[in-house]
């Protein structure tokens, strides 16, 4: 059923899109926190968010750091429409952002959410599915990991994209090398060991995060302790995207819209603390510039670990988009 205000959606042969909420049962996901850098996540922020909302929707990244994850989903299901399931292996990278409310010099953080930077998958109708109603940026690619929980550890985890190593001339889109993790099973550290309970992940993320320098001036606003509790309560974060879709011709935008959805834990079936895995970016690409957006580098992951779970993204909502005003308080609350 179609949203009051919005036309049904026309569904049409040979469909590679379909309509969500996402259900993903039994993902296998190995979890790398890397250096970034928090001048380029910014800006980066600044860019996706800030810039094409005029500042009505602005995110800011909460430290340096980023989240690479890397694993396989083996069951992908809509939860509207029974269309069977898909499987996928997937890369995405995350910036840990808040959503902020600035007042002068000063920002005041209402949320804390998720801003997937970009996502690699090997399934077509992965690929779109995510693109078309969250706005989430995927490309295809070829992602070697293992599809289960192996013992040990996988020695290296792969990445190679379908895309272009430089714009322009004779360039065309090709397979290319985006970036490999090795493990390092000598290195010392109490490394290996099964987390038995969620509390004891975030002991462990709460533990990296204290080490980390001091990020930048956020201050809670009113609306963050009950966005924290709404989280805890149903065990779920945000994640914020900008959808957009280009013009028939030009450089411009036809639909732009800024989007959280929901990303809800359903199960968490294992986590277990891994040996230490070394980040290595392959040779520059154009479309890819992760060392210019996000300050990655060659370099040892802070912190390593896998987990099994089941995941739910839900039902968006929209915090922004081009061409709608803004309305004051009196009119949100005549509005709902």
């Amino acid at each position: 059923m179609a949203a009051p205000g919005r036309p049904g959606y026309v569904e049409h042969a040979g469909e590679v899109s379909f309509p969500g909420p996402v259900r993903c049962t039994g993902a296998v996901l190995y979890t790398f926190w890397l250096q970034g850098d928090h001048g380029r996540l910014q800006a980066l922020c600044e860019r996706f968010f800030g810039a094409p909302s005029g500042g009505a929707a602005t995110y800011l990244p909460l430290s340096s750091l980023v989240i690479l994850t890397i694993g396989h989903i083996p069951e992908i299901r809509s939860g509207t429409w029974d269309t069977g399931t898909i499987s996928e292996s997937q890369v995405t990278i995350w910036v840990p952002v808040a959503a902020v409310r600035r007042q002068g010099v000063l920002a005041f953080a209402e949320r804390v959410a998720l801003f997937p930077y970009h996502m690699v998958v090997d399934n077509v109708f992965s690929l779109v599915s995510g693109r078309e109603p969250y706005g989430l940026l995927k490309s295809f690619g070829w992602v070697e990991t293992p599809t289960a929980i192996v013992a040990p550890p996988p020695e290296r985890l792969t990445v190679d994209v379908l895309n272009l190593r430089r714009y322009g001339g004779d360039n065309t889109p090709r397979r290319w090398p985006l970036l490999s993790l090795a493990r390092d099973a000598a290195a010392p550290g109490d490394t290996g060991r099964l987390l038995e309970s969620p509390s004891e992940l975030l002991a462990e993320l709460r533990a990296l995060l204290k080490a980390q320098p001091g990020g930048p001036w956020l201050l809670p606003g009113l609306e963050l302790p009950l966005s924290l509790l709404e989280d805890a309560v149903t065990r779920s974060l945000p994640l914020v995207t900008l959808k957009q879709f280009r013009t028939p011709g030009g450089l411009g935008a036809d639909y732009q819209a800024v989007v959280e959805a929901p990303v809800s834990l359903e199960r968490l079936r294992a986590a277990q603390l891994l040996h230490p895995y070394d980040l290595t970016l392959a040779e520059y690409l154009a479309s890819f510039p992760l060392a210019e957006d996000l300050g990655l580098a060659d370099q040892r992951a802070l912190l390593s670990f896998q987990i099994e779970l089941d995941f739910t993204i839900g039902d968006g909502r929209t915090i922004w988009r081009a061409g709608e005003r803004r309305r004051g308080c009196l009119g949100q609350l005549l509005g709902g």
